[in-house]
């Protein structure tokens, strides 16, 4: 039996934009988690500004190493380099 010709598949569309207001997918920022408030670093994954109210970021958290929400307008590239730096060595630290 002859075998059945393979049809050609389209690559999917990105379902959330990678590129929003100034911020694009795979910069790092500071952030307030929406979970519990606190302050985290970590890299951005997607954005869903189709949300009712306030668009929100998807990230990867590099201090829990997990997916993590954060607010848009609580995103912070250049936040104080203070806090940012201890931030960021507490993501080092656990090796993420």
């Amino acid at each position: 039996m002859a075998k059945k010709k393979a049809t050609k598949k389209e690559k999917p569309t990105p379902k959330f934009p990678e590129e929003y207001e100034g911020f694009k997918a795979g910069d790092e920022v500071t952030y307030n988690r929406v979970s519990d408030g606190a302050p985290s670093y970590g890299r951005i994954w997607h954005f869903r500004p189709d949300v009712p109210g306030r668009a929100l970021v998807q990230m990867i958290d590099l201090i829990l190493g997990n997916f993590q929400l954060g607010f848009f307008d609580e995103l912070d590239a250049e936040k104080n380099e203070k806090k940012r730096k201890a931030l960021k060595q507490k993501a080092n630290a656990r090796g993420r």
